[in-house]
């Protein structure tokens, strides 16, 4: 079954001067991975922490946001194998669906 991945992060690196680059501060508050099937599927509820996301999908896949999303077929279309960065919200969640 594919999947997608998610990463949940709060703050962004900083250099050594303390400017701020854009990429994620590790650890990240949490790692997920929820199976892509044909009818929507949720993550986890978002840490009262998280500011951003980062996900990756196995195969074409649909999104949706919200507390307590739905995700439906060629609506918010990803691509497989490419990092994708989301603002959101703390207690929001994500869903998945197949592209067929």
């Amino acid at each position: 079954m594919p999947k997608l991945y998610i990463s949940v992060w709060e703050h962004i690196a900083r250099d050594a001067v303390n400017t701020p680059i854009p990429i994620p501060q590790t650890p990240s508050l949490s790692e997920e991975w929820i199976e892509i099937t044909t009818e929507s599927a949720q993550s986890h509820v978002f840490d009262e922490r998280a500011k951003f996301i980062s996900v990756n999908a196995e195969t074409p896949c649909c999104l949706s946001f919200g507390e307590d999303p739905i995700a439906e077929i060629s609506y918010h279309p990803l691509t497989p194998g490419v990092d994708r960065w989301y603002g959101v919200r703390p207690g929001h969640r994500l869903a998945v669906i197949e592209y067929t």
